[in-house]
C-alpha cells in the first residue's frame, strides 16, 4: 500500500501545480460527482470485507487461503481507489475548484489539505471496512485455540494504527515542506524566484532526516525494549557488530503489524522498531536474525543510498541542463507546444516519469538492499554452519509472512518476495560465488549512484 498511497499524493501535487490557472464552471455539479466517486470506493471496500467476513466465519476454506484472497481483493481496491482520485482530478477539475473557485491558491495549507482530501477520506473510511476482516480473523483464531496477542482489536486503535503510520509517517513530512514553502511564497515571495531558492528545501530537508527518527517514535506508539534475555542478546548483536543504536523500541500495534524496521542516518539518533506482532511470533534466535537484518542496513549504509536515488534523477537533469543549455531550452518549447495543444498535458507526462522511476528504479534498487541485509542478518548469528543461520533467518521470513497474511511468492515494492530471498540465501550458501556476484553489482552500481548524484557538481567545474 506504500506506492499507491505515494502515488496518491504524487499526482495530487503534480496535477495540481500544472493546472490551468483558471476556475471551472458547475462546481455543485462536480463536488457531487466527487463525492459519489469516494462513495463507490467505501461500498466497495465494504463489499469485499463483508464476503472476507462470512467466509471466516462460515469457516469454508482454510483462514489463511480466505486471507490471501482477500489481499489479492484489496488490491484492486486500492487500483479502484487510484482510479477514483486521478479521475477526480484530471475529470472534475478538482485542483482549479480548490485553488481558483474557492480562492485557496497559496493559502497556509488550506489548499493541500482540500486538494487530498478526496484520496484520503474515503481511505481512512475503507479501513472501517477492512477492521471487520481483522477483527473476523482475531476471533477465529482465539475460537481455535490459536496463538492471540493481546485483546481483539479495537476499531479506535486500528484506524489510529493506520492514520499514524500513512497519514503521520509518511504525509506529515510533505506536508511540513509544504507548509514552509507557502510561508516563504506569504512573507518572502521574491526567495522563491531567486538563485537562493533551493535553500528554502534544504534546511526543513535537512532537520527532517536528523529528527525523523525521534518523530517515528512519537507517531509510532512504543515503549523500549524491557530489560531481560531478548534485550541481552540483541545488545550483543549491535556491540559484536560495531554499531551504536539510541535505543531498540517495541512498536505497539496489538499484533497487527509483525515487522522491523531501522531510522536514523546518525549514530545519536538511530532508534530499531521492532514490532510486538513480531516479538511474538518469532524465537529469540529468529529475532536475532532479523535484528540483524536491520542492522545490515545501517552496515552498508542504505539509507543514505536510498537518499541519494531519490535525488539522481534532479541531479542528472541539472547535468544536463549545464552540458546542453540549447538542448534543454528545445525540450521546454516542445513539452509547451504539446500542452498548448493538450494532446499530453505535462502533469500527465512528468507524472508517469516519476512514478515509473519510483516503481521500477527506487523499488528495484531497494530490493538489491533488502538481499544484501538477509546476508548479512545471516551472519551476525553465531553459528559455526552457515546453512544453519541461512535456516533460520529463512524460518523468520516464513513465519513472518504467515503471521501478516502474505503471499510468499508475491514481492513488494521495496522488497523481494520470501520465496525469492530465501532461494538467494540457499544459493549463497550452496556457491559462495553467488555471494560475490550479487555485492559486485550493488557496488557497481551504488558507485553509479555517487556519480550521478554528483555529476551536477562535475559539470559546473567543467571548462
Amino acid at each position: 500500500m506504500h506506492f499507491p498511497f505515494l502515488l496518491a499524493i504524487l499526482a495530487t501535487l503534480v496535477i495540481a501545480d500544472n493546472c490551468p490557472s483558471e476556475p471551472v464552471p458547475g462546481v455543485a455539479w462536480r463536488v457531487a460527482l466527487a463525492a459519489a466517486g469516494g462513495g463507490v470506493v467505501v461500498l466497495v471496500a465494504w463489499a469485499i470485507a463483508l464476503a472476507a467476513v462470512r467466509q471466516i466465519e462460515r469457516g469454508r476454506a482454510h483462514r489463511q487461503t480466505i486471507l490471501l484472497e482477500f489481499a489479492k481483493r484489496r488490491r484492486l481496491h486500492t487500483a479502484l481507489w487510484i482510479a477514483v482520485h486521478l479521475g477526480i482530478l484530471l475529470g472534475l477539475g478538482w485542483s482549479q475548484i480548490v485553488r481558483f473557485n474557492w480562492n485557496l491558491d497559496g493559502a497556509l495549507l488550506a489548499d493541500e489539505l482540500l486538494l487530498f482530501l478526496p484520496a484520503l477520506l474515503p481511505l481512512a473510511l475503507s479501513w472501517v471496512a477492512f477492521f471487520q476482516v481483522d477483527r473476523a480473523a482475531y476471533q477465529a483464531r482465539a475460537r481455535g485455540e490459536d496463538a492471540v496477542l493481546g485483546s481483539a482489536p479495537a476499531l479506535g486503535g486500528y484506524l489510529s494504527l493506520h492514520a499514524r503510520h500513512y497519514f503521520g509517517v509518511m504525509l506529515l513530512p510533505i506536508l511540513g515542506l509544504l507548509a514552509v514553502q507557502d510561508a516563504v511564497a506569504i512573507w518572502l515571495p521574491g526567495l522563491l524566484v531567486s538563485p537562493w531558492s533551493v535553500a528554502v528545501y534544504v534546511l526543513p530537508i535537512g532537520l527532517a532526516i536528523v529528527f525523523f527518527p525521534s518523530l517515528l517514535r512519537r507517531l509510532w506508539r512504543t515503549h523500549v525494549l524491557p530489560p531481560g534475555p531478548l534485550r541481552e542478546r540483541l545488545a550483543l548483536v549491535s556491540g559484536r557488530a560495531g554499531f551504536s543504536i539510541r535505543e531498540i523500541l517495541v512498536w505497539e500495534t496489538g499484533g497487527m503489524v509483525v515487522n522491523a524496521a531501522v531510522a536514523g542516518w546518525l549514530p545519536g539518533k538511530r532508534y530499531v522498531f521492532l514490532s510486538d506482532g513480531l516479538i511474538a511470533s518469532l524465537t529469540g534466535e529468529e529475532i536475532e536474525a532479523v535484528f540483524g537484518h536491520e542492522l545490515g542496513h545501517i552496515h552498508h549504509r542504505h539509507l543514505a543510498l536510498r537518499g541519494l536515488v531519490m535525488l539522481a534523477p534532479l541531479s542528472l537533469f541539472l547535468t544536463f541542463e549545464q552540458l546542453c543549455p540549447q538542448s534543454s531550452i528545445q525540450i521546454q518549447q516542445i513539452v509547451a507546444r504539446f500542452d498548448t495543444a493538450a494532446h499530453l498535458p505535462w502533469s500527465l507526462a512528468l507524472l508517469a516519469a516519476l512514478s515509473s522511476y519510483a516503481f521500477f528504479v527506487f523499488g528495484g534498487y531497494c530490493r538489491l538492499l533488502e538481499s544484501e541485509a538477509d546476508l548479512y542478518g545471516c551472519g551476525v548469528l553465531e553459528l559455526a554452519d552457515p546453512g544453519d543461520a541461512c535456516g533460520v533467518f529463512i524460518s523468520a521470513l516464513e513465519k513472518l509472512a504467515v503471521a501478516s497474511g502474505a503471499n510468499r511468492r508475491r514481492a513488494g515494492w521495496q522488497h523481494p518476495s520470501v520465496a525469492r530471498r530465501s532461494a538467494l540465501l540457499v544459493r549463497t550458501v550452496a556457491d559462495p560465488a553467488c555471494r560475490s556476484r550479487l555485492q559486485r553489482r550493488i557496488r557497481l552500481l551504488n558507485w553509479l549512484l555517487v556519480a550521478s548524484t554528483l555529476s551536477p557538481v562535475v559539470a559546473a567545474l567543467l571548462p
